[in-house]
């Protein structure tokens, strides 16, 4: 079966800036994402209470509740999301671009999916966990 050293460049235009440390990042920034997820879906609404009185006499207190969105925090995890989002995608993109299968595949099953080297090995058709740890590693040395 053909590895990244015998078959030359994997991706058209090179790796394009991409490391082993992104591709380690796939899995938590899926869970980090899902987590502003759920918290900008709590942040959306704010609400308080304030005491008040009438303006005309008599004037007496009462308490108004006071609702509403905090933008400052919303934007700033909308804008989180969106990095997030977009790195999740390069790596996506990166990973979509490999022209070799094998490669792809070694990759797709260690870092999109998350699983183990021995979990590799085995669904990568019999290799060993060293064997498919070491082509991978071969890859971005050489790119």
């Amino acid at each position: 079966m053909p590895h990244s050293s015998e078959t030359g460049s994997m991706l058209e235009g090179g790796t394009a800036g991409m490391t082993k440390h992104r591709l380690e990042q796939y899995a938590h920034l899926r869970r980090e994402i899902i987590l502003l997820e759920k918290r900008l879906e709590k942040e959306r609404i704010v609400s308080d209470s304030v005491k008040s009185s009438s303006r005309r006499p008599p004037y007496k207190q009462h308490v108004v509740t006071i609702t509403g969105t905090d933008t400052k925090t919303t934007d700033r995890l909308r804008r989180r999301k969106q990095r997030l989002t977009a790195e999740r995608a390069a790596i996506e993109a990166f990973v979509d671009g490999l022209e070799d299968s094998y490669l792809r595949m070694l990759i797709t099953l260690r870092y999109i999916k998350g699983m183990a080297w021995v979990q590799v090995a085995s669904n990568a058709g019999g290799n060993t966990p060293s064997s498919v740890r070491m082509a991978v590693e071969r890859f971005f040395e050489k790119n």
